[in-house]
């Protein structure tokens, strides 16, 4: 996954789409003739989530990077708070850094 990763994050500007106009079957298939266990695009947003959560980040945070809607109870992050993306880079950076430990360390 690492290498099929790094090699789609080559020349990426800040903006571009990580997996614009690949299929998410494609990028399984991909995976799957590097030795990947099957899996779905919505496995690594789990993967993401649950890191960030393993490392304390908030609610919102989480929801901004995930571009989730807060719950419509939740009144204060729904209307007034607006977190944007330097507003979570760093909490993407420590996640970032974690996945990347946990790969080198198994």
């Amino acid at each position: 996954m690492r290498e099929i990763l790094a090699r789609r994050c080559e020349g990426l500007e800040a903006g571009d789409e990580l997996f614009a106009g690949v299929s998410e079957d494609h990028l399984s298939q991909m995976a799957g003739r590097m030795g990947s266990p099957k899996f779905m695009l919505h496995d690594l947003r789990k993967l993401l989530a649950t890191v960030g959560e393993r490392l304390g980040l908030t609610s919102a945070v989480l929801r901004r990077i995930l571009n989730h809607t807060p719950p419509k109870a939740d009144v204060l992050h729904r209307h007034y708070v607006q977190l944007g993306v330097e507003d979570v880079r760093q909490a993407l950076e420590v996640v970032q850094a974690e996945l990347l430990r946990l790969g080198r360390d198994g």
